[in-house]
């Protein structure tokens, strides 16, 4: 596994750190020692990303740089919510669109207005070869972004669970 100079210099400040934290060299700590490092980042109210960052560099240098042979399980990654995109409604756009005007950045209030049309359209229609010939994408890694499949569980668990005269249909 190559890491990049940036990549190294994040990784290197991480094992530093977490040296320095318990006052010992850190090839002489171990996967308790990580949990509880883990557990300080999340006390200085760290986001869980950045203590992701940290477990990887943490995970690298005992597996890769120190070889050894505990299980990755011992050194879990921090769980963390993925939040739902907001789609905005077609009048929510407009007031979007005209607040550019107001202040906010053309080039951001385009790039949402852009997202959410390529939401609306896969929603409705299903079909993402259309919305990748409409938005231009020649990669369909790139025209998933506008798949939201966890509102789809949201809405199908929504409307299966209510009865046929109180049903909601959420669109």
């Amino acid at each position: 596994m190559i890491i990049h100079s940036l990549q190294q210099r994040i990784y290197l400040h991480v094992v530093s750190d977490f040296a320095k934290h318990f006052r010992r060299s850190p090839d002489t700590l171990g996967p308790e020692h990580i949990r509880q490092y883990q557990l300080h980042l999340f006390h200085k109210k760290l986001s869980p990303y950045t203590i992701r960052q940290h477990t990887a560099a943490l995970r690298f240098f005992f597996f890769k740089t120190l070889h050894r042979n505990f299980h990755a399980e011992y050194i879990p990654f921090p769980k963390f919510r993925k939040r739902l995109p907001t789609i905005l409604s077609p009048e929510e756009v407009g007031r979007l669109i005209d607040s550019a005007g107001a202040g906010l950045s053309e080039s951001l209030v385009l790039y949402c207005g852009r997202h959410d049309y390529g939401t609306r359209v896969l929603r409705e229609t299903g079909n993402l070869a259309a919305v990748m010939k409409t938005m231009g994408h020649k990669d369909v890694k790139t025209a998933m972004q506008y798949q939201h499949p966890e509102l789809e569980i949201v809405r199908q668990a929504l409307n299966h669970n209510n009865s046929p005269e109180k049903q909601t249909v959420i669109q």
